[in-house]
């Protein structure tokens, strides 16, 4: 009855496999004792079953274990009492065993139970948390079609600084995106007073300088002295759009899946021309990055800071987990070319870090114009190693893609699915082998353009 019981409340997926590993061992000792003889020599074993439970299962399920190891080692207990009183007390210990095993294992199932509520409820509270700040959008706001998506940086959080908006104006159509230092319930404070602050004063300003204004100043009252706030503000009004970046990446412009600038090429050698609403966007932009201008900077930090004065360990941790994925070997064969393109992609990068620390050295030794070769392709290295990552990412999401197409997919998944497929094929023979280019370029570095004198330029 205790165990029909338990077994009426439907299971989790992985409380049934530790229920039903528990069963197979209890199983395994019952035959074993019972080619025994009438000895009960394996009784002990069945002390791991509820253990074995514990590890996946609540009190209930963990009970229901214990009661059947404990009956099955009071059976075979028994039998042998009854023909023989020589291993009484052996009998009797493990018999003790077998229940305080229990015992202790339906212990350990209430306490992971109520870890699971408790993680259940902290979940649900951050869900709550992050919808009130993130409203749904879309589908449709004003003239444009509009759809968002988050997806959370680690699996088992769904709450962090991310923040975005789009409210339809007197000025057109107004959207927000942006990011907020840190994470959790602090980063989703401040996230909520970006928005409250911009869901009104974008009613209320006819410029977006001036909501960029005005949204620093919100800012400012609630941070302390290492938080920020990272956004790009966008305007679409009578057919033009117009941003405003604040320190965020810029906004990306996709014609059937590819960059503005690519698809500029469709009108077939007619130029840069203002005849096109693409003109524009292509503009925006090139002007986006010449404007920020701090890609050398962030590599000089990539190179002195995060690899010379932290020794390298963020880095060490990433091209870890890469040497992982690639020695994994999954995607069934399916992406064997493409792992060894990211495999040797990753030795490229790695042999262009020890060429960096042989200058570094030489620097060292009394040649200080050798750190100039670590600054002249400092910005070389930092976006190979974004095209390895990015490698990566794309391969990892291939290999769940290609999971996904071994079983039955509607037609708009699968073409989905595909296209994951085909883009990390894509990239990993079209940019990664550019990485081997960079690592030749960084081997025959001169300083000859560093001695040239002014007037040669």
């Amino acid at each position: 009855m205790l165990l029909a019981g338990t077994m009426k409340r439907q299971l989790l997926p992985e409380a049934r496999a530790g229920v039903g590993a528990a069963f197979v061992l209890l199983c395994l000792v019952l035959a074993a004792e019972v080619a025994d003889g009438t000895e009960a020599n394996y009784i002990g074993l069945a002390a791991a079953a509820p253990f074995l439970a514990a590890a996946f299962c609540s009190w209930p399920e963990v009970l229901a274990v214990g009661s059947a190891a404990s009956l099955l080692a009071f059976v075979f207990s028994s039998i042998e009492l009854m023909h023989s009183r020589d291993r009484a007390l052996v009998l009797l210990l493990n018999l003790g065993a077998v229940l305080v095993a229990s015992g202790i294992a339906c212990a350990v199932g209430a306490i992971r139970q109520r870890q699971i509520a408790r993680y259940a409820e902290l979940s649900r509270l951050a869900s709550v948390a992050q919808g009130a700040v993130l409203r749904p959008l879309g589908p449709q706001l004003g003239p444009l079609t509009i759809a968002a998506r988050y997806i959370s940086a680690s699996a088992a959080a769904d709450i962090g600084g991310d923040l975005y908006e789009a409210v339809e104006t007197p000025y057109g159509v107004r959207m927000i995106i942006g990011d907020v230092r840190g994470k959790g319930l602090d980063a989703v404070r401040l996230a909520s007073i970006v928005l409250g602050s911009y869901r009104h004063v974008a009613f209320e300003r006819a410029d977006l300088r001036a909501i960029v204004a005005d949204l620093d100043r919100a800012v400012a009252r609630s941070v302390g002295d290492e938080d920020f706030v990272t956004a790009a503000l966008i305007e679409e009004r009578g057919g033009t759009l117009t941003i405003v970046n604040c320190g965020h990446p810029a906004p990306l412009l996709l014609r059937r899946g590819r960059l503005g600038h690519e698809a500029l090429q469709t009108f077939g050698g007619s130029g840069f021309l203002q005849d096109y609403p693409l003109e524009q966007y292509v503009r925006d932009s090139k002007i986006d990055t010449l404007y920020e201008g701090t890609t050398a900077i962030q590599s000089l930090d990539l190179v002195f800071r995060k690899i010379v004065k932290d020794q390298g360990k963020a880095l060490l941790v990433v091209a870890g987990e890469i040497q992982q994925f690639l020695e994994a070997e999954g995607g069934n064969g399916q992406l064997k070319l493409e792992r060894v393109a990211l495999g040797k992609a990753l030795t490229e990068a790695q042999q262009i870090l020890g060429i960096f620390t042989g200058w570094l050295g030489e620097a060292q030794g009394g040649d200080p114009e050798a750190v100039y070769k670590v600054g002249l392709n400092s910005r070389r290295f930092l976006l190979a190693l974004g095209d390895i990552v990015v490698g990566w990412l794309l391969q990892r999401q291939a290999e769940v893609a290609l999971k996904a197409l071994a079983g039955e997919v509607s037609a708009a998944d699968k073409s989905f699915y595909e296209g994951k497929v085909a883009a990390a094929k894509f990239f990993a023979h079209e940019i990664l082998p550019r990485v081997g280019a960079d690592r030749r370029i960084v081997e025959s570095t001169t300083l000859d353009a560093m001695q040239l004198s002014e007037d040669a330029f």
